[in-house]
């Protein structure tokens, strides 16, 4: 046999590649913090600052005797108002016309045109959502970096400067955070994955003594791996209370880069005003925004992303720096 048509002989009309329609996720950090804190918006009233009041302990009411006049007044007063102002945070993508016409095959280019010029991203969902969600993602990536930056700040503070974690220090962190006598017990320990390695090794080798307490009756379910499935930095438990872990990329570094911060802090949740009370707020003055202009002399579309948010710490008592060496 001869002259067969071959593959080879047909390289000329064979495609060479297959692009497959999704794009893998890249590798970016967990929303941890962010989902442990108060929320609050103030979009739409008329200001651009938030103003948190608390009041003050008045302490112990005072004996009293039958028949003899209470002088004495009691003062009604709050602690000094924290002011939180939330400042704008964005991203910028700018995307050339030969690109968007390229990555969708059947659009002519006066289409694209047209489109950009009219600010009308619907045009572009299919090529342009995946990006979007990924400008999402860095948006909140700010947010989760703001908030971690808050965990070194706490007045109270536990472990040492250029030593490990120990069960010991995560001890001491209840006794501590116990003492300052919060408002709710619904605690939570935010903690650097160096910091959750350190505690797991110290575990690990605890064979006999004070390790035995800990094999036969405590409460060390951080000590096993679980797939954090959701994302949401979740790794267990000690002493019954719940360990989540926040990215290593996002730690913060404290002394001089020496060592890590993390918290045990009471868990916040739904608005600083009228829900439960944590440590930290996050204050949103806009929400996430897209905007699409095209750039006439660049020949290209700006995706511009835009947001206004803050993070602040509204209660120095619901919450005690954890620190130890950083890795």
């Amino acid at each position: 046999m001869a002259n067969e048509s071959t593959s080879t002989t047909w390289t000329s009309r064979i495609l060479t590649e297959h692009l497959l329609p999704v794009a893998l996720a890249a590798h970016t950090p967990k929303n941890v913090i962010q989902n442990l804190v108060n929320t609050q918006s103030i979009d739409g009233m008329g200001t651009t600052n938030a103003k948190v009041t608390q009041h003050a302990d008045i302490g112990a009411a005072s004996d009293l005797t039958e028949n003899t006049d209470l002088t004495a007044n009691t003062e009604l007063t709050y602690e000094t108002p924290i002011s939180i102002t939330p400042s704008e945070i964005g991203l910028k993508a700018t995307i050339t016309r030969k690109a968007i016409r390229r990555a969708m095959p059947g659009v002519p280019a006066m289409a694209v045109a047209d489109a950009i010029q009219s600010g009308d991203i619907s045009r572009f969902v299919g090529l342009i959502a995946p990006k979007a969600r990924q400008m999402l993602g860095a948006l909140d990536e700010k947010v989760e970096d703001t908030l971690a930056n808050l965990l070194s700040g706490s007045s109270n503070t536990v472990g040492s400067t250029g030593v490990d974690l120990t069960s010991a220090v995560m001890i001491n962190a209840q006794y501590t955070i116990k003492t300052l006598e919060t408002p709710h017990e619904d605690f939570v320990y935010v903690l650097t994955p160096n910091q959750v390695q350190e505690l797991q090794l110290e575990q690990a080798v605890m064979a006999n003594g004070t390790g035995a307490v800990w094999y036969q009756q405590g409460d060390l379910s951080f000590f096993n791996f679980a797939p954090d499935v959701p994302r949401n930095g979740y790794r267990g438990t000690f002493m019954g209370i719940p360990i989540f872990e926040y990215s290593h990329s996002l730690r913060t570094l404290m002394n001089s880069n020496a060592d890590v911060a993390g918290s045990l802090m009471c868990r916040g949740s739904g608005p600083v005003d009228s829900g439960q009370p944590g440590s930290f707020a996050l204050v949103e003055g806009a929400p996430p925004i897209f905007d699409l202009e095209g750039d006439g002399s660049l020949r290209a579309a700006e995706l511009v992303l835009t947001q206004e948010v803050a993070g602040a710490e509204t209660d120095d008592a619901n919450a005690v720096t954890i620190v130890s060496d950083a890795p």
